[in-house]
């Protein structure tokens, strides 16, 4: 876990940050887009586990999409803030950064990033099983095909649409290409994350 906190910190440093407005604090502002504790994901409790090295850095306001937040007392001052007010506030951030999985607990991440781009932190390469879950659920028409179209084109659009061909369409398809285009920066946890980026969309993307 150490590791891992210092090799993100050490990925932060080198990244460039947006203007400041001129009543900005002598710390960045960071806005850490994340589910956390107490939901069911082992991202949460990642991401917990990064703020306390990153509160020496970073002025860090949480934006989280979850009615309950449980953190330990020395993270309790941390504000929290909505999707929304996050929509209406962007602009006064000086960095960004987003914990993206596979998973619902990320699915309003995509239009966030869309909007407000920022650093992603990818903790799965493979993003296919939270896009079809939305578009099953029917909370966002489209966004898995979509998704799988602007990724990786109309074969692959095809491929889903076989009979039986949805659960083999998200293990073959990462369906992440326009995350990877939305970030300012991508982090990835292993040399296998960037075998992948450069399998699928060429040596620059890796």
């Amino acid at each position: 876990e150490g590791d891992t906190t210092d090799q993100l910190l050490d990925a932060l440093a080198q990244l460039p940050v947006a203007s400041a407005p001129a009543a900005t604090p002598t710390r960045p502002k960071l806005a850490f887009v994340s589910p956390l504790p107490p939901e069911r994901t082992g991202i949460a409790d990642y991401a917990a586990q990064c703020l306390p090295a990153l509160g020496k850095w970073f002025d860090i306001e949480l934006v989280v999409h979850q009615s309950k937040v449980l953190l330990p007392p020395e993270l309790d001052h941390l504000p929290r803030r909505s999707v929304a007010w996050f929509e209406q506030n962007a602009g006064s951030f000086d960095q960004i950064l987003y914990q993206f999985g596979n998973s619902p607990f990320h699915s309003h991440m995509f239009g966030l990033l869309e909007r407000f781009p920022g650093v992603v932190v990818l903790h799965d390469f493979y993003l296919s099983s939270v896009l079809s879950y939305e578009q099953m659920t029917g909370a966002v028409p489209g966004m898995w095909t979509d998704a799988l179209f602007h990724s990786h084109g109309y074969a692959a659009v095809q491929a889903a649409l076989l009979p039986e061909g949805q659960p083999q369409a998200r293990e073959d398809y990462p369906c992440n290409l326009a995350v990877l285009q939305g970030a300012s920066a991508v982090i990835v946890h292993s040399a296998h994350a960037r075998s992948l980026a450069e399998q699928w969309y060429g040596p620059q993307a890796a």
